[in-house]
């Protein structure tokens, strides 16, 4: 694991690639968290088939300084494969992650149909963070747990946005105007730096606000 003292960061952070128990085999996942003791609000990000790339790396761990444990699976999404993370951040041997008493859930756009999904069927997710505008709005809108939406004003029309506003009227809607669907990417061409880092501050705020505080 490496340490980065990142600009505006609460914490100094550790980082780097971990091995998730999985049967006969083992999976990766890419972890960041604070370099200090005590067991921290977890989120697990759910990428999709794109997987653990650099921008993804760079999200869990702007997270990671504002005082959370971030873990971004290696593989395309499945139940099998969910449980074997869930098992693994909910350990309590894990003394980094106090995911048993609830976690957060970040969907990025290759997985968000995926993670509302599984964010409806009752485990121990506390809280949900959308990135962009799922297909299936009823489905949204059954989720019981806190739920916010981020999405790009270029993918989205106000009739779709109001749409999904009567969907899902507990889901906290978040539209930033002039942007493509990719303006987290900071390795493409839609990448907004604004938009990047008020998306991120509103998503640490909305974790830091629904799930069970550091330890």
């Amino acid at each position: 694991m490496s340490i980065l003292k990142g600009e505006h960061a609460k914490v100094v952070t550790i980082f780097g690639t971990v091995t998730v128990p999985s049967g006969a085999q083992s999976r990766s996942a890419y972890l960041a968290r604070p370099d200090l003791g005590g067991e921290w609000p977890t989120i697990l990000v759910m990428t999709g088939e794109h997987g653990i790339t650099s921008p993804v790396k760079e999200i869990c761990r702007r997270l990671a300084r504002q005082g959370f444990a971030v873990i971004a699976p290696e593989s395309v999404f499945s139940f099998p494969d969910l449980e074997r993370y869930e098992a693994y951040i909910a350990n309590p041997a894990a003394d980094w992650s106090n995911a048993e008493y609830g976690y957060g859930l970040l969907s990025l756009p290759a997985a968000r149909e995926d993670v509302v999904i599984v964010a409806g069927t009752g485990r121990q997710v506390a809280a949900l963070a959308v990135v962009g505008l799922p297909a299936d709005l009823d489905a949204l809108g059954r989720v019981a747990v806190p739920t916010v939406a981020l999405l790009s004003g270029d993918a989205v029309d106000s009739a779709t946005v109001d749409q999904a506003r009567q969907a899902a009227p507990r889901t906290g809607w978040v539209v930033y105007r002039g942007v493509t669907d990719d303006w987290w990417d900071d390795g493409g061409e839609g990448w907004d730096d604004e938009v990047a880092t008020d998306a991120l501050t509103r998503m640490s705020e909305f974790f830091a606000q629904h799930l069970p505080p550091a330890h």
